[in-house]
């Protein structure tokens, strides 16, 4: 199975909890450590919390208050729920996964739940088996699609699941989507604005896609950014899909600088009514890393700072573009979008 599991049993009471070593030889850009191993009988709470919530019988009242349940069980907010612990609930959630068809509010809560005790889609030695039960809803899609939250919790769950997703899977998904987020000139898209931004968010999250992919999406991205009409989403699609460092794609998925130069000229020539969200992209976008495959021009880089310097930006956002500097956890909560889960590290 690739896992060795031990089971720790207390000598004077009826406590056990469950170490799990992985063993399994991976590829996967992360660190684990766990620095919390809940009870059994807590675990096993948490589960039954979660099986109740989902049935079929139960009173919807038990699905408006699981997370708050569960944060009562642990006495932490669900920012601070361990790997081990959340994917345990994936797999609970992943056996209820027929709930889906019982009620759009029921479904809306499972995509939440699952997508947030699934990201960044690895980090644990099971993640693979996990990812493979959750791709073959994909081609089913939402069961309540005409819903607007199921259609957004779709789109947030495999944004937050995308880095255990394959190149293959991936670039499915970016085909699926050609039609109506790539119309053909003249026509718009009819997808809802909000679904619509969700959806750039779950493309601009898969690193794996190939480069040409990458600047034919970015490209069309950058078309639908206007100075005075722009959302803080779009930059930040933007600048992962065009950043110099990726969270957990390799070094040759990143787009060429002389691709991405002249999206940065287009920012730093526009007027922005909110120069916040342009300033977080251009600095992923003209990060330095040392890598002349990936650098841009030490010319422009240097506009970009001034640019930065002109609106006052945090000096952690210059010194990214100064010189090579290793992600810290704090920003790659920032890159991905939300709080990775507590003990994981994504960059080693």
């Amino acid at each position: 199975m690739g896992t060795l599991a031990l089971w720790c049993r207390s000598c004077v009471s009826n406590h056990r909890w469950q170490l799990q070593f992985h063993l399994r030889d991976t590829s996967s850009p992360s660190v684990v450590s766990d620095k919390e191993v809940f009870e059994n009988s807590v675990v096993e709470d948490v589960r039954s919390k979660v099986r109740t919530a989902f049935s079929d019988q139960a009173d919807r009242s038990h699905l408006d208050s699981l997370v708050k349940d569960i944060t009562a069980i642990l006495e932490r907010p669900r920012e601070r729920w361990p790997l081990g612990l959340i994917r345990s609930m994936a797999d609970e959630l992943l056996e209820l996964i027929k709930s889906r068809d019982m009620m759009n509010k029921v479904e809306s809560r499972w995509l939440n739940l699952t997508g947030f005790c699934m990201r960044p889609g690895f980090g644990e030695g099971f993640d693979e088996q996990r990812i493979k039960k959750l791709w073959k809803i994909y081609k089913q899609g939402p069961v309540h699609g005409k819903n607007a939250q199921v259609c957004s919790e779709w789109w947030i769950l495999w944004r937050r699941v995308a880095g255990g997703l394959k190149s293959g899977q991936q670039r499915q998904f970016i085909q699926d989507l050609t039609p109506v987020m790539l119309p053909k000139r003249g026509t718009k898209s009819k997808i809802p604005p909000q679904e619509h931004l969700e959806t750039w968010m779950a493309v601009a999250n898969m690193e794996l896609l190939l480069v040409k992919d990458k600047v034919k999406w970015g490209r069309q991205l950058l078309s639908e950014i206007h100075p005075k009409k722009n959302k803080p989403q779009q930059f930040w699609s933007l600048s992962r899909m065009a950043a110099r460092d990726l969270l957990y794609g390799p070094a040759d998925r990143v787009i060429p600088p002389d691709e991405v130069s002249p999206w940065i000229e287009t920012i730093l020539s526009q007027e922005w009514s909110n120069p916040k969200p342009a300033g977080t992209a251009l600095a992923q976008m003209a990060r330095k890393t040392g890598d002349r495959m990936r650098d841009i021009d030490p010319s422009l880089r240097e506009r970009v700072i001034d640019w930065l310097s002109e609106y006052d930006f945090p000096r952690s956002h210059i010194k990214i573009l100064e010189k090579v500097v290793p992600m810290a956890k704090q920003e790659e909560t920032t890159i991905f979008g939300e709080s990775l889960p507590a003990g994981l590290r994504v960059r080693g």
